[in-house]
Order: structure tokens, then C-alpha cells, then sequence
């Protein structure tokens, strides 16, 4: 009987670590509207909407908004050296 009492508590600990870390490895998803309203990056990336690149903040930290419209190249450069 103490065998089992062990082995299901064994058990339960291992499959309540299982979870943990299972739903700690898996950001949620960022869900964004396909509306066409597109911005600029600092990063020198267009962006389809503002929601898009919010989405990016937690590859880019630092990421902010250079203007409205897409980005070009020269825009991109005036930001990165001045």
C-alpha cells in the first residue's frame, strides 16, 4: 500500500511539472485585423497596422513607431544614423 501512496504521488508531481512548463514555453498568439493602415518601424520595417507592430515588441524591445505609411530607405537610414 505504501508502494502506490508513492508511485501516485510520484506521479501527480511529475505531471503537474509536466503542465508548468508546458504552458510557460508558448506565448500567446497575437491577433491583429488585416485592415491596411501601415507604419513604420524602427527597425526600417513596414508594418501593416499599428497591432502588427506591437506584436514585434517582444522580438524588437525598443521597437516604436517612426511614422505613418510605409518605410523607405532613406527614412530608415536618417533614423539609424541622425
Amino acid at each position: 500500500m505504501k508502494a502506490f501512496i508513492l508511485i501516485f504521488v510520484v506521479y501527480l508531481l511529475l505531471s503537474t511539472n509536466i503542465v508548468l512548463t508546458t504552458s510557460q514555453q508558448s506565448p500567446p498568439p497575437c491577433i491583429c485585423t488585416t485592415e491596411w493602415s501601415p507604419v513604420c518601424g524602427s527597425n526600417g520595417q513596414t508594418y501593416g497596422n499599428i497591432c502588427r507592430l506591437n506584436c514585434d515588441r517582444d522580438r524588437y524591445p525598443g521597437l516604436a513607431v517612426v511614422s505613418t505609411g510605409p518605410c523607405n530607405i532613406w527614412q530608415w537610414f536618417s533614423n539609424l544614423f541622425g
